[in-house]
């Protein structure tokens, strides 16, 4: 009889024993999905059902730490994706740390591809290792659900061929990095011989929001383009003038992207972004690796030189050279960047800037540099008499920016620009970057993101170029 009771009582224990284990495991689990900043995310454990059906689960712990300058917040960019309704979004949150967890399955009927990207910057927006996942249906409609960089829900073509973007900087930033779906140019500068591939050189011209340009909608329509970009533009904020875009491209999804692909020192994460979205990460890293290379190897030269031995430099526009933009100017950030000291004591005209000056304000600033992007000035200054005493002239330090196929300095503004950094400081400390090899890191960019191969002649065209006068 004992020995009955001493069984029965082991099987309770047994019992009790597995059931409180169990919940040990689920609180385990449940635990370890809380995050370092508070935030919890669900994982559902691989499962093989009844019909067969296999399940992948994919589980990616990524802390990031983004310091974004941006409106002079720090934000954190988080990538997160749901696959049994084939939704991948991308959200911006304003943290220091975030947690992400992804979690994707594929079944029988359903496909799904995925890609991460690592890269590191020295940007004032640092990136981080992220993963987007898109998923679609073959039995449905070939579009996946996405979240834009201004927190809007969009559903758009699962596979894009065909870009439209309002503007020159969201333009050049979708042809460095997906050239073959640029669908038109906002504009496209006239050259006797542009630097650019004549597939690429014989796109439309459809027109945008920039400068003093109003796009037509259209004539962008009619191109049928699978997304249409909106990012910087002279309309107004980027938060504001996507309702209008949206209403007036009805029912061509329009993707908003950060407006701070103008600043050199702040577009890492539109870049990564775009690089998501278009399916070209490989490529989004390459170009954030180059730029990182520049900035790093500026910055740390720079930093070396005292205030007193900084070189003072006028940014001459027009034709005259009599128009400027001071320190602050997103048209002037280069010479800021490099660690010129900008001359010009001006009022900063808002959006397409280009102050007027006179010639008595240029000789009282006297700069030891002057940076041109107009061909007609830079031809004529060595000749007039009015600039003949001005030190940069006498000293034979006025420089033209290249500018084909973009100006490297200035208009358009974009992601192009890092490589016009190198040439402006190349320019102002000839000295403390005697190493820097601008003939290479010029083919290297016109390579890798202009998708041209430079001739020695092209080359010694952009960098060294000949005064007519």
């Amino acid at each position: 009889m004992n020995r009955k009771i001493n069984i029965v009582f082991i099987a309770i224990m047994l019992v009790a024993a597995v059931f409180l284990s169990g919940c040990v495991d689920s609180n385990s689990v449940n635990a370890s999905s809380q995050s370092s900043d508070g935030i919890t995310e669900k994982v559902n454990p691989a499962t093989e059902n009844d019909n067969n059906t296999k399940m992948m689960s994919v589980q990616e712990d990524i802390v990031t730490n983004k310091t974004n300058e941006i409106n002079g917040t720090t934000n954190a960019y988080s990538l997160n994706t749901t696959t049994n309704d084939t939704t991948s979004a991308y959200s911006l949150n304003t943290t220091n740390t975030t947690s992400i967890k992804t979690t994707y399955s594929s079944s029988s009927g359903s496909s799904s591809k995925s890609h991460s990207s690592s890269s590191s910057s020295s940007d004032s927006d640092s990136s981080s290792d992220e993963t987007i996942v898109l998923s679609s249906d073959s039995n449905e409609t070939d579009t996946v659900q996405i979240i834009d960089m201004l927190g809007r829900n969009l559903t758009i073509p699962g596979n894009i061929s065909s870009v439209i973007a309002t503007s020159p900087p969201s333009t050049i930033l979708v042809y460095m990095l997906a050239p073959d779906e640029v669908a038109g140019w906002n504009f496209i500068n006239s050259f006797n011989h542009t630097l650019m591939n004549e597939k690429y050189l014989n796109l439309p011209v459809i027109g945008g929001w920039y400068g003093t340009t109003t796009g037509n909608y259209e004539t962008m329509i009619s191109m049928n383009p699978d997304i249409v970009i909106e990012g910087y533009n002279t309309q107004g904020d980027v938060n504001d003038t996507i309702v209008i875009r949206q209403e007036n491209f009805g029912s061509i999804p329009v993707v908003a992207i950060n407006g701070s692909i103008v600043f050199v020192k702040k577009s890492n994460p539109t870049i990564e972004y775009v690089g998501k979205l278009l399916d070209c990460e490989e490529q989004a890293d390459k170009l954030i690796n180059f730029r990182s290379q520049i900035l790093n190897e500026v910055n740390e030269k720079i930093n070396d030189i005292p205030e007193d031995e900084r070189v003072h430099v006028y940014y001459a526009e027009g034709s005259t050279g009599l128009m400027t933009d001071p320190s602050g100017s997103q048209h002037s950030q280069v010479i800021n960047i490099c660690g010129g000291i900008n001359v010009a004591n001006c009022t900063l005209t808002p959006g397409n800037g280009m102050t007027p000056v006179s010639m008595e304000d240029v000789i009282g600033w006297n700069p030891e540099v002057i940076l041109t992007a107009d061909t007609q000035f830079y031809n004529s200054v060595y000749s007039d008499s009015l600039w003949a005493n001005i030190d940069a002239v006498k000293n034979k330090r006025v420089y033209l920016a290249p500018q084909n196929p973009f100006c490297w300095i200035d208009r358009p503004q974009g992601p192009h620009l890092i490589i016009g950094t190198a040439w402006t400081a190349k320019m102002l400390y000839p000295d403390q970057f005697a190493d820097m090899d601008l003939d290479n890191l010029t083919r290297e960019f016109y390579s890798d993101f202009f998708h041209y191969d430079l001739t020695d002649e092209e080359l010694n065209s952009l960098l060294y170029p000949e005064s007519e006068a």
